[in-house]
């Protein structure tokens, strides 16, 4: 919840008798596509929702406060078809947000987050494609983790949003065998996570509680095989991370 987090936590020494924890969750969403030429075309975007947190009835321990989430999204993707083998995409997306609980007072204004990505795909000869994308990802902490959940999870309202750079490149290599189609794909990646959101377990009761750790930096490749004949198909896929 970023700055409007209250600084105390509900920790409970024992679980409740009864719990019931309920999400209630109403959005939409609006979107229009635009060709603005032959080789480049722009997809908008808009969304919104509204989250309420509700812990009722709660027996045997005093609840975690009701809290609300008003959230709305911005969404631009553009296509371009620089060449005949040369493909760009790209995001851009804005997403603001707002957070209140029971004993929390209104943000003074909305918090705001960006991301996006862009990538490119490169034919260079029949059947083999290049590609390389990159781009940022990021995500506020869900009513779960900053309230937890009866007594499988602990609760931690300080909880920061977490945002991840990524990088992938590889290839594809698409080949027919008289009737069997076969591709191939090997891509690797790069990836750094700030405040990366994980379960820990904590306490003598050895619940799991979600927890900012500082920094993750994993870097692997994944790819396989998949097999295309008549109405069947088959794939082998592989992947290797080291965090």
């Amino acid at each position: 919840m970023d700055d409007a987090r209250p600084r105390k936590g509900i920790y409970l020494p024992f679980p409740p008798s009864l719990a019931q924890d309920n999400v209630l969750a109403a959005g939409g969403t609006s979107s229009r596509r635009h060709p603005v030429a032959h080789p480049l075309t722009i997809d908008m975007r808009l969304d919104g929702m509204l989250e309420e947190y509700r812990t009722d009835p709660w027996k045997g321990a005093k609840p975690p406060p009701r809290a609300h989430r008003s959230s709305m999204g911005r969404e631009i993707d553009t296509l371009w078809q620089a060449t005949s083998r040369l493909t760009i995409d790209m995001t851009n997306r804005t997403d603001v947000w707002q957070d209140r609980s029971e004993n929390l007072s209104t943000l003074p204004s909305p918090s705001i987050r960006y991301t996006g990505h862009l990538g490119t795909r490169r034919h260079i000869k029949k059947g083999y494609t290049l590609l390389i994308r990159g781009g940022k990802l990021s995500r506020s902490p869900s009513f779960l983790e900053l309230f937890g959940n009866r007594s499988a999870a602990l609760e931690d309202p300080v909880l920061h949003s977490e945002s991840t750079w990524t990088t992938e490149w590889g290839f594809t290599w698409l080949q027919s065998f008289a009737s069997t189609k076969v591709r191939t794909e090997l891509i690797g990646f790069s990836t750094q996570a700030d405040d990366p959101i994980t379960y820990l377990y904590r306490g003598v009761a050895d619940r799991s509680k979600a927890t900012n750790v500082d920094r993750s930096q994993p870097v692997g490749f994944e790819g396989g095989f998949t097999f295309h004949r008549g109405p069947l198909q088959g794939r082998i896929p592989y992947s290797w991370l080291n965090k």
